[in-house]
């Protein structure tokens, strides 16, 4: 019995003190909410620089671009990170006051830094705002960064350098740019890689070595895709991104394409043609010559019948009709044969190619002169070219073009083809 009360008087002793524990801890907890929260540390950038990888041992490091690492300096952001509801909070990136969401920070192994990957890949909008209408091959900005909630962290006035353009790599695209831009002036002044389909025009006194025209639709192709080429090779070099032509831009090349190809097409059915017409011609001609011939022989054969003196009157008079009867159907034979020469003379006139008239005057020219299809084709082709220039060297990306656009230049180029 002794023990048992021993026991019972053990168990609510033990009972007590936690009962008593757990009254100080909730007197504790009621405390510290009821003390105002400690202010967090005051963050300040006060340095940037490229963080140098293994095998880099040369090159400045106040200057970065895109693919590299940047480490900043910030003051206090190890207390900032002592703070217990700080410890797996991250810092996003911010460049000349913009901030990049997708490039994010979290602690590093040096509790006073913060680390951040460039990468086009990330808040590509962004990049354009910080990368458009480049200048030169680098641009000094500011370098910052800002809590998830979008408050930007103070920073030293720096002297870091954004390298926009890396100058080897456009160096070495521009040297291949150039050549193949070199190699196809030449060989456009030496062939007939822009000039329209059909034989060489025949020399003259005044023009002994006349070339043929250049073609429209085939100088449409060859600027799109050189300013495509080009546009290509700069956003890549810039960016690192190669998926920057748009559909819109396919269509309009295969417009060029298509006009280039169709042209040909109606020029070589038109010749055909020509060359078929010449020949129904030349048949024609002959049974003309001929059935010509016949009848001057034969009204010969009645002047000399009718010239005899001892023709008698009545035989006479069916003589003379006969022989008016010949003179008038040889009349209208012969007047079909010069409309026949006349129109073989058109028609070897369209299959003769015309020489050039200079470059202009070809591109708005046909054979009836400027032409306003080709004036419309020329214009809306130059106007495009400009609206992709500017979005190219404002937004680093290729314009998407509406579809109306592109139908628009699919109706032109279509009634340049039909004409």
């Amino acid at each position: 019995m002794k023990t048992l009360a021993v026991l019972a008087l053990l168990l609510a002793a033990l009972t007590g003190a936690e009962a008593q524990q757990q009254q100080q801890q909730q007197h504790e907890q009621a405390a510290a909410a009821a003390r105002p929260a400690a202010p967090e540390p005051a963050l300040k950038v006060f340095t940037v620089q490229r963080v140098r990888l293994k095998g880099d041992d040369q090159g400045a490091t106040d200057r970065a671009g895109l693919g590299d690492i940047i480490e900043l300096n910030v003051e206090n952001l190890e207390k900032w990170y002592a703070v217990k509801d700080n410890q797996t909070k991250k810092f996003v990136l911010v460049i000349d006051g913009r901030v990049f969401k997708d490039i994010t920070s979290g602690p590093q192994a040096r509790s006073d830094t913060l680390q951040f990957m460039l990468a086009y890949a990330d808040s590509k909008d962004v990049w354009t705002a910080v990368l458009g209408r480049p200048t030169w091959s680098w641009r000094k900005v500011s370098v910052s960064a800002a809590h998830a909630d979008g408050r930007v962290i103070q920073a030293e006035p720096s002297n870091f350098v954004f390298i926009v353009l890396p100058w080897t790599w456009f160096v070495v695209c521009a040297v291949i740019f150039l050549v193949f831009a070199l190699v196809f002036l030449r060989v456009a002044h030496s062939s007939n890689i822009v000039r329209d389909a059909g034989p060489e025009p025949e020399a003259t006194a005044t023009v002994p070595n006349s070339r043929k025209p250049v073609s429209l639709g085939r100088t449409q192709m060859a600027v799109w895709f050189f300013f495509v080429f080009a546009a290509f090779i700069l956003i890549w070099v810039m960016t690192g991104n190669p998926n920057t032509v748009k559909p819109s831009l396919l269509a309009l090349m295969g417009i060029s394409a298509a006009t280039a190809l169709s042209s040909v097409t109606v020029e070589s059915t038109r010749r055909q043609e020509a060359r078929t017409q010449l020949e129904a011609l030349g048949v024609q001609q002959a049974q003309l010559e001929a059935r010509r011939t016949t009848l001057a022989t034969e009204i010969e054969d009645l002047d000399r019948r009718l010239a005899q003196p001892n023709l008698a009157a009545a035989d006479a008079g069916p003589l003379i009709k006969l022989r008016t009867d010949k003179q008038v159907e040889r009349a209208t034979v012969t007047a079909q044969s010069d409309q026949a020469k006349a129109t073989e003379t058109r028609l070897k006139a369209a299959l003769a190619s015309q020489p050039s008239a200079g470059v202009i005057t070809d591109l708005l020219s046909d054979e009836s002169g400027v032409s306003l299809h080709r004036f419309q084709i020329v214009a809306w082709t130059a106007i495009l070219i400009v609206v992709f220039v500017r979005s190219v060297w404002e937004t680093l990306a290729m314009p998407e073009f509406d579809a109306t656009v592109v139908t628009l230049m699919g109706i032109s180029s279509g009634t340049y083809v039909g004409f």
